[in-house]
C-alpha cells in the first residue's frame, strides 16, 4: 500500500511539473472556442488552415516553426485534424488543439489517419474512465504524443504496467491519470524507478524502526531513574 502511494506521489509531481512547463510556454492570447475551419475563406496553406482554425499568429508561427521535416499531407487533411482535435477535445478546443501540435507536431503526418487517432483516443479514454471531459481535453493536450502510439500497443503497456505495479484497475487508472506518460515510458525505465522507489521504502522502514527501538529505550530508561 504504501509502495502504491510513493507511486502516486511521484507520478503527480511529474504530471504537475508538466502541465506546468506547458502553461509557462504558451502565448500570451489564447482563442477560447472552436471556429468552423471549413466554412473559413479559401485556404490555400498550413498556416491558412491554423488561422482558419482559429489560432492567433504567435501560435500559428510556433506550429509553423515545429512542423516535420519533409512533404505533409494536404490542406484538406490537416484542416480535418483540426477539425477533429476541435471535436473531440471540449473545454478550450482551439488552444488544446494547439497545444496538441505544438507539444506533437508528428500528429500532422497522422492527418490522413483519423481513425487511428481516434483508436488510440478511445484506450485513452477507457484506460482513464474517472476523468471528465475537460480533465481528459487537458490531459490529452498536455500529452499528445499519445495520441501517436497505436490503440493496441496502449493498452499493452496499460496492462504492463499494472501488472508490474501489482495495481488493480481503479488504482492503474489513478496513476495513469496523473502520470499518462507512463504509457509511452520505456519498460527499462520504469523497471529502474520502481527497484529505487523499493530501496527508498526499505531504508524508510528501517528509519522507523530505528527511531522506535530508539523511543522505547529511551522510555525505559526514565522510568528506570524514576523507580
Amino acid at each position: 500500500m504504501l509502495a502504491r502511494h510513493l507511486v502516486l506521489v511521484l507520478a503527480t509531481v511529474e504530471a504537475w511539473e508538466a502541465s506546468s512547463r506547458g502553461r509557462r510556454a504558451l502565448p500570451s492570447r489564447m482563442a477560447h472556442r472552436a471556429w468552423p475551419v471549413a466554412a473559413s475563406a479559401a485556404v490555400d496553406s498550413l498556416q491558412d488552415v491554423l488561422r482558419a482554425a482559429g489560432l492567433d499568429e504567435p501560435q500559428v508561427e510556433a506550429v509553423w516553426e515545429r512542423r516535420p521535416p519533409g512533404k505533409l499531407p494536404g490542406v484538406v487533411r490537416q484542416t480535418a485534424l483540426l477539425e477533429w482535435l476541435q471535436r473531440e477535445l471540449s473545454g478550450e478546443p482551439v488552444l488544446h488543439s494547439y497545444l496538441c501540435l505544438r507539444k506533437a507536431p508528428q500528429l500532422m503526418l497522422k492527418a490522413g489517419a483519423l481513425e487511428q487517432l481516434q483508436e488510440s483516443l478511445d484506450v485513452i479514454r477507457e484506460e482513464m474512465s474517472q476523468l471528465t471531459s475537460r480533465q481528459l481535453s487537458f490531459l490529452v493536450a498536455h500529452s499528445p504524443e499519445l495520441l501517436l502510439v497505436p490503440a493496441p500497443q496502449l493498452r499493452e503497456n496499460a496492462t504492463w504496467l499494472g501488472a508490474t505495479i501489482g495495481l488493480g484497475e481503479a488504482a492503474r487508472a489513478e496513476v495513469l491519470a496523473a502520470a499518462p506518460k507512463l504509457l509511452v515510458a520505456k519498460r527499462a525505465a520504469v523497471l529502474k524507478n520502481l527497484a529505487w522507489l523499493e530501496s527508498q521504502l526499505d531504508l524508510v522502514r528501517v528509519r522507523v524502526r530505528v527511531r522506535v527501538r530508539v523511543r522505547v529505550r529511551v522510555r525505559v530508561r526514565v522510568r528506570v531513574g524514576l523507580g
